[in-house]
């Protein structure tokens, strides 16, 4: 192995290793201590989706275990998302604000609208409207639409799979 190919390891692993510091914070009781955490690890991790590109994965989605942080929607929709091979961060920071699943190069997100997280309509447009301000498009699926499944008897895709597609499409999100 060439000492180029083995300096480029040595960095990319030490920035794993680092990362892995901020990881068991993500799994906090404590949403501040998990808000701080969550934006130290993408902050971290920065370059690498950057390089990576919209359509393949930065670091190891798997990284983190979601299943730990997601709600029950979010589950829901992640297996969509995985399905689809569509690339989405979770909990992904964009200004002052997390989205549900987001995709820093291409700027699109997708938020879960639970009934319990979204009882302030105009609270929810005025975020919509900041993350739009910085350049991202915004997709919201309601809680139910999110645990929908596809249908064996219709043959038909979920909602939730129907808009993951249409992103896949629309901002070449998709891994090739």
């Amino acid at each position: 192995m060439m000492k180029k190919e083995t300096t480029q390891i040595a960095r990319l692993l030490e920035a794993e290793y680092a990362r892995v510091t901020h990881v068991e914070k993500i799994y906090s009781n404590d949403i501040s201590v998990r808000c701080a955490a969550l934006r130290a690890f993408y902050r971290m991790a920065g370059a690498e989706i950057q390089e990576a590109g919209c359509a393949e994965w930065g670091i190891d989605p798997y990284e983190v275990d979601w299943m730990r942080v997601f709600t029950p929607i979010e589950r829901a929709l992640w297996h969509d998302i995985r399905c689809a091979g569509a690339v989405l961060y979770p909990q992904y920071p964009v200004g002052r604000f997390f989205v549900d699943f987001g995709n820093p190069v291409a700027k699109v997100a997708v938020e879960c609208d639970g009934s319990a997280f979204h009882l302030d309509i105009e609270k929810d447009h005025r975020r919509e409207a900041e993350i739009r301000a910085l350049g991202w498009g915004v997709y919201r699926l309601s809680g139910r639409e999110c645990k929908q499944d596809f249908d064996e008897e219709t043959m038909t895709k979920s909602a939730p799979r129907l808009l993951i597609d249409r992103l896949v499409n629309e901002y070449g999100i998709g891994r090739k």
